[in-house]
């Protein structure tokens, strides 16, 4: 009896503790959140607002100042979101944003990669990759642009092959990075919502084919 009454108390103290800390006046935590983003300064190199990957577009509760003016740099932001419409800069590092090029064959390297993901977003085809490598290597990114095939249903799909040139750094190490390529630049070769891009990525695997059809 003497057992069981203990217990009872003792679950009577843990609703009591646990509703103490429920109804306490903590703060609530931060609402922190990460996104692939582009910033443009304007012509005094001063970012008021991010454009997100999404295309959302957020007001900088600090401004960000000496930056190139005139020019768009794509980030991966991590931000504590204030309103709906405002948000405070944590962090940010910067993501290689490249137009797809037709390389000369000696120029298209496809070492391996590990993709984490691969999505569309707004404005650009996005790659979060992991490469193999040291702390102090270089390597070398790009997208190759290959052949615009008919697919024979009035649709046609344009191949793009990620280029990755390891450039002799041993394989110590994984490190994660993002890759973007600017949908406007295929304005012109492809028809929105009827033609198709596809990534083709060369992984530890084997290859990998992405597909997505093609928007503004």
């Amino acid at each position: 009896m003497m057992k069981r009454t203990a217990l009872c108390l003792w679950a009577l103290v843990a609703v009591v503790m646990l509703n103490t800390a429920c109804n306490g006046d903590e703060k609530p935590l931060p609402n922190i959140q990460t996104m692939l983003a582009d910033m443009t300064p304007d012509a005094n190199g001063q970012v008021s607002e991010l454009t997100l990957d999404d295309g959302g577009v957020k007001m900088l509760a600090k401004p960000l100042t000496g930056l190139k003016a005139d020019s768009t740099y794509r980030i991966r932001a991590v931000y504590e979101v204030q309103a709906p419409t405002r948000i405070s800069l944590i962090g940010c590092t910067p993501v290689l944003a490249a137009a797809p090029q037709a390389y000369a064959a000696d120029k298209v390297r496809t070492d391996a990669v590990n993709v984490v993901s691969c999505w569309q977003g707004t404005s650009y085809i996005n790659l979060h990759i992991g490469i193999k490598g040291t702390n102090t290597g270089k390597h070398y990114f790009g997208f190759n642009r290959g052949e615009l095939t008919d697919n024979g249903n009035g649709t046609r799909t344009l191949h793009i092959t990620l280029l990755h040139d390891q450039h002799g750094d041993p394989a110590y190490y994984t490190t994660e990075m993002y890759l973007s390529m600017p949908l406007k630049s295929l304005a012109g070769m492809l028809r929105p919502s009827t033609d198709s891009v596809s990534v083709s990525v060369n992984t530890f695997g084997g290859v990998a084919h992405f597909a997505f059809i093609y928007k503004e």
